[in-house]
């Protein structure tokens, strides 16, 4: 490979085709800001045009697939009403009917895979409504007051589904985050900045992605193992790409201000913690810092009561599988995923136990570890280095079935099969399934 030709012929065309993306979610956040700062208007005309614009821009993502978005948000709205108790499990299930019964009967293959993303963010949005309206269990079974002390009214309901700035690309944010947008801080040099370095570093991502990594090192000139992490790391890279951009559109709309810090520090990923992965449980959770939100609150603390930690674990992972959808590669490496996170949890904290060592899943806080051997005695840093490297092979083997090189043409948009993610792992002779089995046992042993 020529680095002249990446540069001049695929990295420039598609970092300029990056903020051509960019520019169609954060210029409507951007009217809106404008539109609270310096219109006048009143709350519910600001939250319709949210709306109209919201629509406009998944027309021109998705087009006629825009009427899913639409009929989801209408069925469900009555019920906020009609079911006074119990409507956030009632809600979930009817968004998981709805999700399989569109991808089974409704939608192509082609056109739900393009949804499916957008469409997983609308679901959360209103299942976390339904939950924030009639409180939630914590973990300890204690019940959590409402959050959201009264259903919203429509415009600011269809606002909140349908927001220009959080629809298509992300994030998932609360009702009352996303209020936030109609309470105008004054603009300033750090809010442009944060809008301008987030579209920057999406940009630099998705060029990463698609021009440099897939090449580096591809076989058979390498060793597959080198192969697969590249091609794991070019789908991370995309994904940063997504995140970055949501997180762009989501501070330009005026949200996401810190009024303790004075600073704009709303975060959707830590690529950081994710690309040097102290364990598989810091990259569910920074891998996407909403989500893991969404998930953390209204699944895994509800149940944990109920189900113990491994029960809540695995519950977690599968109602994530399930708003994605029908779709074994997602839930073949989510599922895999959370076991492998409470396998190396379990072990870390016996190993943590047995030999009074800063080698837990997530690092000591300076203030309150209580070990006698600290994080930075060389022992412990080469235990935890130990740990690094397994979780980077970890994530080469569940990212590598997202390499989308040497496939059939059109395989990408339909979605991939559960052939296609055996194929990949099979060529890897299922060696991270049977790394984590012998991981088990050894916690076992223990």
């Amino acid at each position: 490979m020529q680095w002249s030709w990446m540069l001049h012929k695929c990295f420039q065309p598609t970092v300029q085709q990056a903020f051509a993306v960019g520019l169609s979610v954060v210029a409507p956040s951007l009217l809106l800001r404008l539109l609270v700062l310096y219109s006048g208007l009143q709350k519910r005309i600001i939250s319709l045009v949210a709306t109209v614009l919201g629509l406009l821009v998944l027309w021109w993502y998705y087009e006629r697939s825009v009427a899913y978005f639409i009929v989801l948000c209408g069925i469900l709205y009555p019920l906020f009403a009609l079911v006074p108790r119990g409507r956030g499990a009632l809600i979930a299930i009817v968004c998981v009917l709805f999700i399989f019964s569109c991808e089974l009967f409704i939608a192509s293959k082609e056109e739900w895979h393009k949804v499916r993303g957008s469409f997983l963010v609308v679901v959360m949005k209103i299942i976390s409504l339904a939950f924030d309206l009639e409180g939630y269990p914590d973990i300890k079974g204690e019940q959590k007051p409402a959050i959201v002390s009264s259903i919203p009214d429509l415009f600011s309901y269809m606002s909140y589904c349908l927001f220009p700035g959080t629809t298509v690309f992300g994030p998932f944010l609360t009702y009352t985050d996303h209020s936030k947008f109609l309470h105008a801080t004054p603009l300033s040099t750090r809010w442009a900045l944060k809008i301008v370095s987030s579209m920057v570093v999406a940009a630099v991502c998705l060029g990463l992605s698609v021009c440099v990594l897939p090449f580096l090192l591809n076989e058979p000139q390498y060793n597959k193992w080198l192969a697969a992490y590249m091609a794991a790391a070019s789908f991370r890279y995309s994904h940063y790409f997504i995140s970055f951009l949501s997180q762009s559109s989501t501070i330009a709309s005026g949200i996401g201000y810190d009024s303790n810090i004075d600073s704009w520090s709303f975060s959707v990923v830590h690529p950081v913690a994710v690309e040097i992965p102290r364990s598989m449980s810091m990259v569910a959770t920074n891998w996407n810092l909403p989500m893991h939100k969404f998930l953390k609150n209204y699944v895994y603390k509800p149940s944990r009561r109920y189900l113990g930690q491994f029960g809540a674990v695995l519950l977690t992972f599968s109602t994530s599988a399930l708003l994605h959808g029908m779709n074994f590669q997602l839930s073949a490496v989510l599922l895999s995923l959370g076991t492998y996170a409470f396998i190396e949890s379990v072990l870390r904290m016996k190993l943590s136990k047995r030999l009074n060592a800063c080698v837990l899943d997530r690092p000591c806080s300076q203030s309150g570890c209580g070990h006698r051997h600290k994080s930075v005695e060389w022992w412990v840093v080469l235990m935890n280095s130990g740990f690094v490297l397994l979780n980077l092979f970890h994530l080469a083997y569940l990212g590598v079935m997202f390499d989308v090189t040497n496939e059939e043409p059109g395989l990408q948009e339909q979605g991939f099969s559960y052939t296609h993610t055996l194929k990949k792992w099979a060529h890897l002779n299922f060696l991270s399934h049977w790394v984590a089995l012998g991981t088990f046992i050894l916690s076992l042993i223990l």
